[in-house]
């Protein structure tokens, strides 16, 4: 069977050539090694080191205990930010590195959820970003992430409420993305009956979309700024000036580096709690 998940949606919609090498082609190419790719290599590593802090916090590990480690100087900002800011409701029952799958329009589509908290009637998404601003709301509730987070944990409720899923409408299922450079900035959106309706009709044009397998379907973003931030830029010739990043663009690409260099790793983390395959609709 098929599977489609938030990056492969994101990779189309960024650049549907780059889709194609790396879900159709499955080619595998190194990481570039010019300097300014290595800058964003290493955000992806500070913001994996923070995912991974936040995880174990939420399995039990105590601040205290946590912080006897030794982190980066921006790690160690955002871990002080988390501590006096904590976003994750106390009265919740909390889910972390969650793994969220459906089977929709006979593609199982799967989504990997930074975390979970669970109210007794309601739930709220939690996604971490450590690009330096905030996002814009709009782009990210139109964003391939937040639509299938919020469209597979509405289809998967009943393993988060399973004596009252019934009872859950989409109404009551929220999507917070939390920024630790910037912790008062987070930004919430709720979801909804209608959305949920209108995401049924984009993962139905979605999966259409990705299940050509010509080139013809998959060319080139004519956008190169997006290629500074790909693998595939020495493949494709393409993004490869030495010059450094400015701050304003780091942050403009780094949260996308960071997205694409995890997604190979999003599935394999061993202590990763996951979910049961979800409905068929």
């Amino acid at each position: 069977m098929r599977q489609i998940s938030q990056s492969q949606i994101h990779d189309y919609l960024v650049c549907p050539w780059r889709y194609y090498l790396k879900n159709i082609r499955k080619l595998t190419w190194p990481e570039p090694v010019s300097a300014r790719y290595q800058e964003l290599a290493r955000f992806s590593r500070l913001g994996k080191s923070f995912h991974q802090f936040v995880h174990r916090f939420i399995q039990g590990i105590t601040f205290d205990e946590l912080e006897k480690q030794q982190y980066e100087p921006e790690v160690a900002f955002w871990i002080r930010n988390f501590r006096s800011r904590n976003p994750l409701p106390s009265e919740s029952r909390l889910f972390s590195e969650v793994e969220l799958s459906a089977i929709f329009e006979d593609i199982l589509w799967i989504g990997y959820v930074d975390a979970i908290a669970v109210l007794p009637e309601r739930a709220i998404i939690f996604d971490w970003k450590t690009s330096k601003k905030a996002g814009d709301p709009i782009v990210l509730q139109k964003g391939p992430q937040t639509r299938l987070y919020c469209f597979l944990l509405n289809l998967n409720k009943q393993d988060f409420f399973p004596e009252g899923s019934d009872a859950i409408p989409p109404e009551k299922i929220e999507m917070v993305y939390w920024y630790p450079n910037v912790p008062a900035a987070s930004i919430r959106l709720p979801y909804s009956n209608d959305l949920f309706q209108q995401d049924q009709a984009y993962f139905r044009q979605i999966a259409g979309d990705l299940s050509h397998e010509d080139t013809a379907f998959f060319p080139q973003t004519a956008d190169e700024d997006v290629c500074r931030t790909c693998r595939f830029q020495t493949y494709c010739r393409r993004g490869l000036q030495e010059s450094s990043f400015s701050e304003e663009e780091t942050d403009r690409y780094g949260q996308e580096a960071f997205d694409f260099m995890q997604e190979e790793t999003d599935s394999s983390v061993s202590d990763t709690t996951e979910s049961p395959l979800g409905p068929m609709i």
